[in-house]
């Protein structure tokens, strides 16, 4: 008579957004990304978490976080955002279970003269300002 085993199949959270990229403009930032390397499964929606501190008169006001869940596409445009702030963002993945590990944290300023991309270097931006 055979033996019937039982087999256990673990799924588990995906893994870390891969190759980020972005473009900052004005009042927005323009994020592109890759699926992880590790899916676990079918990724039903993306998380962009972004961070700032508000620019008050005279200071820096409280820390605000903010939170996009984006359909499962790999891109997104964050708009009205403020000129010359600094701003800082990453990235989960999340399928059924829920979500993944967090990329690592980005830091980008919007900047009113001209777009920077982050695959630019010191030396293209300069060359861009001029």
């Amino acid at each position: 008579m055979p033996t019937q085993k039982n087999v256990s199949i673990l799924i588990t959270v995906p893994g870390v957004p891969t190759n980020v990229y972005y473009t900052t403009m004005n009042e927005s930032v323009d994020i592109h990304w890759e699926d992880p390397v590790e899916r676990n499964g079918v990724i039903t929606n993306y998380i962009i978490w972004l961070t700032y501190q508000e620019q008050i008169c005279r200071g820096k006001g409280d820390v605000v976080h903010e939170t996009y869940v984006i359909q499962p596409f790999n891109n997104y445009t964050l708009n009205n955002l403020s000129s010359y702030w600094d701003y800082n963002f990453n990235i989960t993945a999340t399928n059924k279970i829920g979500s993944g590990i967090p990329t690592e944290t980005y830091a980008f300023r919007t900047n009113a003269s001209c777009a920077y991309s982050s695959f630019f270097t010191t030396e293209q931006k300069q060359q861009l300002h001029k």
